[in-house]
């Protein structure tokens, strides 16, 4: 059976978390309690569901998730007990329990961490890690239910420690496909780098030898003219520190040009 155990966080790292991950928008409303059953209605994105949950002792002991037309979904938000709305952002790497980070908005500001495990057993062997508070039970653990239908929780302002803070840091940076797949890397190492691209030494375009100039066509009956030397080589390339030196890869090379025939000024036979 799943189980689940639950953390205070401070504001200030959940701040730094939003920074580096995102999260998805949930607003909930929440029907009051029926001895063996509870329901409440989701909106995430563009999905809407009825969730309806059956009871056992209190406990959670099934539940039935139906999709509904947003339409619907707003009409059952104007008739439930009480709403509320939360920010959930996943913090696992893939691997172990599920783990997510939920900030709550309205109708009162909160935070927890939640860890969803497949059994009691995985979850008494459950070390929380630095970046964690204290953990939470009874009616210290924030519900969305509970704060839907009234509830106020204390906001947890413990002080911070340099390893929670290294902890959280060493967390975030351990990027994997789900999150490091959204596209984007994060603007300093953009920044890197763009700069590192910009600091390479741009490379030199080879030497190319000037095509020779053809013999001028000599006049009827005049001797054939020595053909004009060809033009000068062009000037070596800037240095590559002023960007010049790429620009210089995409001019192109100027051939050399015939010379004209003279004006019957050549020298005529005798």
């Amino acid at each position: 059976m799943k189980q689940q155990r639950r953390y205070a966080i401070a504001p200030s790292l959940v701040r730094l978390i939003r920074r580096e991950r995102p999260g998805a928008r949930v607003l909930e409303g929440h029907f009051p309690d029926q001895p063996d059953r509870r329901s409440h209605v989701r909106l995430e994105g563009e999905r809407c569901e009825l969730v309806l949950e059956t009871l056992q002792d209190g406990a959670v002991s099934g539940e039935e998730r139906t999709e509904v037309s947003r339409a619907q979904g707003e009409i059952l938000l104007d008739v439930c007990a009480g709403k509320v709305s939360y920010e959930r952002i996943r913090m696992d790497q893939g691997e172990g329990p599920i783990v997510v980070v939920d900030r709550y908005l309205a109708p009162a500001t909160a935070a927890v961490v939640r860890v969803a495990f497949d059994d009691a057993e995985e979850a008494r062997a459950f070390v929380a890690p630095h970046w964690f508070g204290p953990e939470l039970a009874g009616e210290e653990a924030v519900e969305p239910r509970a704060l839907a239908l009234g509830a106020r929780p204390p906001l947890w302002e413990g002080p911070i420690a340099d390893a929670a803070l290294d902890s959280l840091l060493d967390h975030l940076d351990t990027r994997t496909p789900r999150f490091a797949g959204r596209g984007r890397d994060d603007a300093v190492l953009s920044a890197l780098k763009r700069l590192a691209r910009s600091d390479a030494p741009a490379a030199q375009p080879a030497a190319q030898p000037a095509p020779s100039a053809p013999k001028a066509p000599a006049p009827n009956g005049s001797k054939p003219q020595a053909a004009r030397p060809a033009p000068a080589a062009p000037p070596a390339a800037p240095d590559p520190g002023d960007g010049a030196a790429e620009d210089a890869l995409f001019e192109p090379v100027e051939p050399g040009r015939p010379a004209k025939p003279t004006n019957g000024t050549a020298e005529r036979p005798s």
